[in-house]
């Protein structure tokens, strides 16, 4: 049986201060928010080494992509927006000891245990 273990959580900020903005949601963009996770084979290189430079990377990329770096809020009218705040981007580690790629790729059905990728699996609207 598969498990999965934490072996990180950093947040990521944007290497630059940038000037703070506000992007603003439509119904149907909010809707189509989605947690999104990579899935990487076991590195044959020392895999703290590869953390670090994916999590290098993933900082110079909130350069060109601010809101990921930023946090869903309301205002006054309801209205939904991203604050692009450089609150920060989650990057979390983990090991799924176990479990194989190809266990994953090619099935009818998706695995249960793939929610436990994604630790806002089950938040409602913006709550996640």
């Amino acid at each position: 049986m598969a498990s999965i273990r934490l072996v990180s959580h950093t947040t990521i900020h944007l290497p630059e201060k940038t000037e703070r903005s506000i992007w603003e949601l439509t119904v149907t963009k909010v809707a189509m928010l989605k947690q999104k996770g990579l899935l990487f084979p076991k590195p044959s290189t020392v895999f703290d080494a590869v953390a670090q430079h994916l999590q290098t990377s993933l900082s110079h990329c909130l350069i060109h992509f601010p809101f990921l770096s930023g946090r869903l809020a309301t205002d006054a009218e309801t209205t939904v927006f991203v604050d692009c705040n450089d609150a920060g981007a989650q990057f979390i580690v983990a090991k799924a000891d176990g479990l194989h790629i190809s266990d994953l790729m090619n099935v009818v059905h998706v695995p249960l245990i793939v929610r436990s990728f994604f630790p806002m699996d089950g938040a409602i609207n913006y709550d996640g």
